[in-house]
């Protein structure tokens, strides 16, 4: 996935009927890896530009910025408590 630094568009399909929910965010510096959605109405999003973010959905905001050494290359969020979430670095990092 390339992106403009200023914008990054995600284009979620929903289901197999061609429905899809797009979403703008702004923040990230590069490429998106991963995502992960929180049934509490969030997203976390990581990225070649050593960051996770976590957006609220609908508000279309970054409500907090995660910096590692390295490019984040998968975040999940736990599936039992959503307060919580791993991220996973190029480093091996946990």
């Amino acid at each position: 996935m390339m992106v403009d630094t200023q914008q990054v568009l995600v284009k979620i399909v929903l289901s197999a009927f061609g429905n899809f929910l797009k979403i703008k965010i702004h923040g990230h510096g590069g490429e998106i890896l991963s995502l992960s959605w929180s049934r509490k109405g969030y997203l976390l999003s990581s990225s070649v530009d050593n960051t996770d973010r976590m957006w609220k959905v609908g508000h279309n905001e970054c409500v907090k910025s995660f910096t590692h050494k390295n490019y984040v290359t998968s975040v999940e969020f736990n599936p039992v408590d959503d307060n919580y979430f791993i991220s996973g670095t190029t480093r091996i990092q946990l």
